[in-house]
């Protein structure tokens, strides 16, 4: 598709990208509107799909409450991350980021997006995208992040949200659970909500880090990236890596 042609929905086209070539790749997420899920999970193979290597002016989105857009720009320091993150519209299924690109148009690779459950200005923001086992595109680098060695190698996150605030995250913990763990499934959150569910989270996490008790309590905002976690279909593993911020 061409980057200068939008698609029907309206979106504004991004720029710079380049093509990566193929990988194996494992859908990752995706709530199903009134389940408590992580999502399924069938295999797919990526073939000649885009990555996206843009700056934040991509997230500028048309009028309408009914158009899919990106609400933000996502960087994690450490690794290739660097994507809008896509909003979904009323009529968007939950999964539907996970077979299309920003602009709409059919991807196996899909884009991030943000669960439709918060908003980008949320206390819990949850963002799902693929891992592209064997490659660095899209949540690639977190699929094994439970694990103290991959998650000491990633660095901050940065959320460029569209009115040009940005808000850094510090990487707290990282889980490997199943695609049903309720805990994580909470957004209207009060400061010391969001405290006390880090807090826990991080009891049971198998990555954290080194002033993970000190970094809970301060805890105003939380980011949880959601990708799968085991490179086999209908695989119910997922990994969480959670960041926070201070108010």
């Amino acid at each position: 598709m061409d980057p200068a042609q939008s698609r029907e929905r309206g979106r504004k086209p991004l720029r710079n990208l380049v093509r990566i070539t193929s990988v194996g790749l494992c859908i990752c997420a995706g709530i199903s509107a009134g389940i408590a899920s992580l999502g399924e999970i069938p295999y797919m193979r990526l073939q000649d799909t885009v990555a996206y290597q843009s700056a934040a002016e991509v997230m500028t989105s048309l009028d309408g409450d009914n158009v899919s857009h990106a609400c933000a720009w996502l960087e994690v320091a450490g690794t290739d991350i660097a994507y809008p993150v896509m909003e979904l519209s009323a009529q968007d299924p939950d999964d539907y980021f996970l077979t299309h690109d920003a602009w709409g148009a059919p991807s196996p690779m899909g884009c991030p997006f943000l669960d439709r459950r918060t908003n980008p200005d949320g206390s819990h923001l949850m963002v799902y995208a693929h891992s592209a086992f064997g490659s660095s595109a899209m949540f690639g680098p977190l699929h094994r992040a439970y694990l103290p060695d991959i998650f000491s190698s990633i660095g901050n996150a940065a959320w460029h949200d569209a009115r040009g605030q940005v808000t850094k995250f510090r990487p707290l913990c990282a889980l490997q659970v199943d695609k049903r763990f309720a805990a994580i499934q909470q957004f209207d959150l009060t400061d010391d909500k969001c405290a006390h569910l880090v807090y826990d989270l991080a009891q049971q996490a198998s990555a954290r880090s080194t002033r993970w008790e000190t970094q809970a309590a301060s805890c105003a905002r939380i980011l949880t990236l959601v990708t799968c976690s085991q490179n086999a279909p209908r695989s119910a593993g997922r990994t969480l890596v959670i960041f926070t911020a201070t108010a």
